[in-house]
C-alpha cells in the first residue's frame, strides 16, 4: 500500500500506519455486499473502478469519496496491483443532502398546498350545495358525500338528534372503522357533547373514552360537536386506528373537522328554519292542514298536470254542520277540538297524492287527482259515513254524533280553471246544505 500526504490528512492515517495494511482494512470502506473483493473483480473484468462511496476516517467518521481506480500492470502485460485516486466529496454530498431536504420540504409543502385548495373546494361545492336544499333529506346526502370526501383517510360517522330527544343517530358512516360505531347512542355518553367542544381521545394517554366508542380495537378518535346559534345539531366522529401511524388528528386535521362542522351545523340550522317560516306560510296554525294560500297554488299546478295528461281532478268540499251550536253551547275550544278532528280524519283518508287544506273557519276542502267521478263520489261517501260513527271526547264529555256536508267538482267537466272549480264545488256543497246536511253532491 503507497500513502501520500493527501490521504493522510484525508484519512487521518499516517503512510507508517497505513503501509503495509489491506485498503479494506483501513479505509473500512462501504463497498456495497461485496466487500472490497467486489471491486477487485470489477478491476479484473475491466481495468478500472469508478464510484462514490463511504470511507470512514481513523477518528470513525463517514467521508464521502469519489473513487477512480485503475489495474497496473508489468512489462508483460500482467496485473500487479492498482493505483486509486480518491477526492473527498463530502461538502458536495453535504450540499446534495440539503438540497434533496429543501426539495423534500418543497414537495411536502406542495402537497399540503394542494390538500388545502383541494378542502376549501369541497368546502365551497359543500356550502353551494346547501343553498339547493328544499329538504333535510337533501341537505343529509350532500353532508354525507362531502364528509366522506373531506376526511378520505380516516374513519368517521355524522349523527344528528332525532326529533327533540336527546338521542342521536347516525346519518352516514365510512372507513373501516364504521362497523365500529353505534346507530343510536344518547347525549351524555359524548364527551364533546357534554362539554360542547372538540374533544380528542388519545389512545394509551390520560384521555377518557366516551362511552358510545368502543374500547377494542385501539383507535385516536375525534368527537365535533355541531353547533350553530349557541344549540348542538349533531356530531362528528372521526376514528383512526392506533399503532399503525402516528396520530393522524394534529391541529391542522382539527381545524379542517371545526371549520366543516361549523358550516354543515349552520347550513342545516338555516335550513330547518326555512322549513320552518314555509310551513308556517302555507300551514294552518289549528289543523296543521294546508291554508287556502297553498290550496290556491297547488289546485292550478294540478289542473296544468292534468291537462297535460289528459286526467281528471277532483276537488272536494267539506263543511262541518252546525258548528256554530257547538261553539254556542261548549264554547270556541270545542269547536277548536272538533275542527282538529275532522282535519286528522281527513288527513288520515285520503291517499298520499291527496292534499288536505283547510278552506274557511269550518269548511275544508280536499284536491285528489287522478280520479273517476265514480272513484271519488264513493270516497266521499265514505269518509261521511265514517263520521256519522265517529265518537269525540271534549274535556272528559261525549259529544253529539258530529256529521258533515260534501260537495264535489270535477275537471274538466266542472271547470278548467281554479276559480270555476271552487266555484262549482262550493255550489254543490250549499245544495247538500240546502237539501238537509250530512249527505254528497257532485256537481
Amino acid at each position: 500500500t503507497a500513502w501520500n500526504r493527501a490521504a493522510e490528512g484525508m484519512y487521518g492515517w499516517t503512510a507508517e500506519e497505513a503501509l503495509g495494511k489491506p485498503a479494506g482494512e483501513i479505509l473500512k470502506a462501504d463497498f456495497r455486499d461485496g466487500g472490497r473483493a467486489e471491486v477487485l473483480r470489477e478491476l479484473d473484468k475491466n481495468g478500472q473502478f469508478h464510484e462514490e462511496l463511504v470511507h470512514y476516517h481513523k477518528g470513525g467518521f463517514p467521508i464521502y469519496v469519489e473513487e477512480k481506480s485503475i489495474v497496473m500492470c508489468d512489462e508483460s502485460g500482467k496485473a500487479v496491483g492498482y493505483v486509486s485516486v480518491n477526492r473527498d466529496i463530502s461538502h458536495r454530498k453535504a450540499a446534495e443532502e440539503a438540497l434533496r431536504k429543501v426539495n423534500e420540504k418543497l414537495q411536502q409543502s406542495v402537497r399540503i398546498l394542494e390538500e388545502n385548495n383541494r378542502e376549501k373546494a369541497l368546502i365551497m361545492e359543500l356550502s353551494d350545495a346547501f343553498q339547493g336544499c328544499f329538504s333535510i333529506e337533501d341537505a343529509y346526502a350532500f353532508v354525507s358525500d362531502s364528509t366522506q370526501k373531506l376526511f378520505p383517510h380516516v374513519s368517521g360517522s355524522v349523527y344528528i338528534y332525532k326529533g327533540n330527544s336527546r338521542l342521536l343517530e347516525t346519518i352516514t358512516q365510512w372507513g373501516e372503522l364504521s362497523s365500529q360505531f353505534i346507530r343510536i347512542f344518547a347525549h351524555e355518553q359524548c364527551q364533546g357533547l357534554r362539554r360542547g367542544k372538540l374533544y380528542l381521545y388519545e389512545h394509551a394517554q390520560s384521555s377518557s373514552l366516551c362511552t358510545h366508542l368502543p374500547a377494542e380495537p385501539a383507535c385516536h378518535y375525534l368527537c365535533v360537536p355541531m353547533m350553530a346559534h349557541n344549540e348542538i345539531l349533531g356530531l362528528l366522529i372521526l376514528g383512526s386506528p392506533a399503532g399503525e401511524t402516528a396520530n393522524p388528528f394534529d391541529d391542522s386535521l382539527q381545524r379542517l373537522a371545526t371549520d366543516v362542522v361549523e358550516r354543515i351545523a349552520l347550513a342545516l340550522a338555516n335550513l330547518k328554519l326555512q322549513m320552518t317560516l314555509r310551513s308556517q306560510a302555507t300551514r294552518d296554525s289549528l289543523t296543521g292542514l294546508f291554508n287556502r294560500r297553498y290550496l290556491e297554488e297547488t289546485l292550478a299546478r294540478e289542473i296544468w298536470r292534468a291537462e297535460r295528461a289528459h286526467r281528471s281532478v277532483a276537488v272536494v268540499q267539506v263543511d262541518v254542520d252546525h258548528l256554530k251550536n257547538i261553539t254556542d253551547s261548549l264554547g270556541p275550544d270545542a269547536s277548536d277540538y272538533v275542527l282538529r278532528e275532522v282535519g286528522s280524519y281527513l288527513k288520515s283518508h285520503i291517499r298520499a297524492c291527496d292534499i288536505a287544506c283547510r278552506y274557511g273557519s269550518d269548511e275544508f276542502t280536499l284536491i285528489l287527482p287522478e280520479i273517476s267521478r265514480e272513484h271519488v263520489l264513493q270516497r266521499s261517501e265514505d269518509i261521511l259515513q265514517g263520521f256519522r260513527t265517529m265518537q269525540l271526547n271534549f274535556q272528559d264529555k261525549v259529544l253529539s254524533p258530529v256529521t258533515i256536508s260534501i260537495g264535489i267538482a270535477m275537471y274538466p267537466d266542472n271547470g278548467i280553471t281554479t276559480e270555476l272549480l271552487m266555484r262549482s264545488a262550493s255550489a254543490a256543497l250549499f245544495r247538500a246544505k240546502v237539501e238537509g246536511r250530512n249527505k254528497v253532491i257532485l256537481s
